[in-house]
């Protein structure tokens, strides 16, 4: 009886350290899209128009930690706008892996109807 209590306690914590390890790993691809997407806002805002060549460590990084369905081309040294565009994109796409897409729905409380939220 004790060996298998400890058995079950062993599977359990496994468990667990395998849900906390897969959740990390969807978190982190979402941490390092923010980073990078307040790093480009900041040179944005300082006048800044294309992506510093010192930025491509960042990016090649960000696409190693992706899920392969949602790896991508990131360039440095193309305009700002044009990566914050890509990275928005991504960030949609990595909540959605996250979360699912039901998160982009609001259900009409005087109705069934499901309305659509702005992205």
């Amino acid at each position: 009886m004790y060996a298998s209590a400890t058995q079950a306690i062993a599977a359990a914590e496994a468990a667990g350290v395998h849900r906390r390890r897969d959740a990390d790993a969807r978190r982190e691809p979402v941490r390092l899209t923010d980073a990078l997407i307040a790093t480009l806002e900041s040179l944005h805002l300082d006048g800044r128009k294309r992506v510093p060549p010192a930025l491509q460590p960042s990016l090649d990084a960000l696409n190693a930690r992706l899920p392969a369905p949602y790896r991508r081309e990131l360039r440095s040294g193309i305009t700002i706008a044009h990566l914050l565009d890509q990275l928005f994109e991504l960030q949609d796409d990595l909540l959605d892996h996250r979360v699912g897409t039901g998160r982009r729905r609001v259900i009409d409380l005087e109705g069934d109807d499901v309305l659509p939220t702005a992205s």
